[in-house]
């Protein structure tokens, strides 16, 4: 969300928490990537909102843990239909017309200034205009955005996971120390 203010953009966040304060740590991610990415412009506005009742029809990012129950109950509670205005979902592992049928993958990656890619399920001919004109924003401000074929991990953590059980191999089927791997991922 904080990306987003930045970038000029409204962002409403809901917090599932209502009792913790996310003000300072909204604050602390607002002032590391103002530095890390250099960020001009004129920033939009962030609140955030602990009852789903109080958000209005808006292009949707989801972003909430791995759990396709708590995507679905939440996105199910949503006071408006995400169908149009749109609805991107942050999950690269579950296919995102499980969570609602209009959802589309929009996969971060953290820290996202170290990381300036995002995949995206499928093309983006079917995206609705709120969506395609936050995929030009990402792009205008140097994301990498690829395209992927909607699979479970994508290409990044398909990619990522396989080199970690790689790795895991290494270590426990010929002995090798993580230093020796390391030394060799480094190159």
């Amino acid at each position: 969300g904080t990306l987003l203010q930045l970038y000029g953009h409204d962002v409403v966040i809901w917090s599932r928490h209502p009792s913790e304060n996310l003000g300072p740590e909204i604050d602390r991610q607002r002032r590391i990537l103002q530095r890390k990415l250099e960020v001009a412009g004129t920033p939009g506005t962030l609140c955030v909102v602990d009852q789903l009742i109080e958000l209005e029809s808006a292009l949707t990012i989801e972003a909430l843990s791995e759990d396709l129950y708590i995507k679905r109950a939440v996105v199910g509670g949503l006071p408006y239909d995400p169908a149009l205005r749109g609805l991107l979902t942050n999950t690269s592992s579950l296919p995102p017309p499980q969570i609602h049928p209009a959802a589309r993958g929009l996969h971060f990656f953290n820290p996202v200034f170290a990381m300036k890619m995002v995949e995206l399920a499928g093309t983006r001919d079917a995206l609705l205009p709120l969506e395609r004109e936050l995929i030009e924003c990402l792009e205008q401000n140097d994301f990498d955005v690829i395209e992927t074929q909607g699979n479970p991990g994508y290409v990044a953590n398909y990619v990522l996971f396989r080199e970690i059980g790689a790795v895991l191999r290494l270590i426990d089927d010929f002995g090798y120390r993580p230093e020796v791997i390391e030394r060799v991922l480094k190159h």
